[in-house]
């Protein structure tokens, strides 16, 4: 499959991003919308993201699929491959379903999808924040019990790796 990248240094939220850009993307490939912080991150129910600038994983996954796709399937294949990923890394996280991501009983990710019907296809935005080198204090400000993978590991971590992993992961889950 075809990967589209489009990075940036700030935006409001990736999500948002790629909502209001999706009818320009190309059907045929994933296009991945990353930021290295977000002004107005968002989770569910207008919940916001704290979205601190290079401390964390921002990204919005767009494609287009059949209009009976099941969404639900499409957000577990991203939860289940990011906690996968996450045990790999000798932690254990668990999936809160169905867009929440656990450890200790602490939030370290969050899944949001939305979609837009643009005939004959559904455009769908499943984005995901990942706390990963987040501090305890950073972490303080955050409206529920929240971690980190460095708060859970005492180690720091390249995002751009880990974006790139878990890309992989859900591109294989879609073929």
């Amino acid at each position: 499959m075809v990967i589209i990248y489009h990075h940036f240094s700030t935006l409001p939220s990736t999500n948002q991003w790629s909502m209001d850009h999706l009818e320009s993307f190309s059907k045929e490939a994933l296009t991945v919308v990353t930021a290295e912080e977000q002004t107005s991150g968002r989770g569910t129910k207008g919940r916001s993201w704290l979205s601190p600038k290079g401390e964390n994983l921002y990204m919005s996954l767009c494609f287009f699929a059949e209009k009976d796709v099941e969404l639900h399937t499409l957000t577990r294949h991203l939860a289940e491959s990011t906690a996968q990923f996450i045990k790999g890394m000798g932690l254990e996280a668990h999936i809160k379903w169905p867009n929440d991501l656990m450890i200790g009983g602490k939030k370290v990710a969050g899944i949001l999808t939305e979609t837009r019907p643009l005939d004959p296809l559904l455009g769908i935005v499943i984005g995901l924040g990942l706390n990963v080198n987040m501090s305890s204090s950073a972490l303080a400000d955050v409206d529920q019990p929240a971690t980190s993978l460095r708060e859970e590991s005492g180690r720091m971590y390249d995002i751009d790796s880990i974006s790139k992993n878990l890309i992989r992961s859900f591109e294989e889950a879609l073929l």
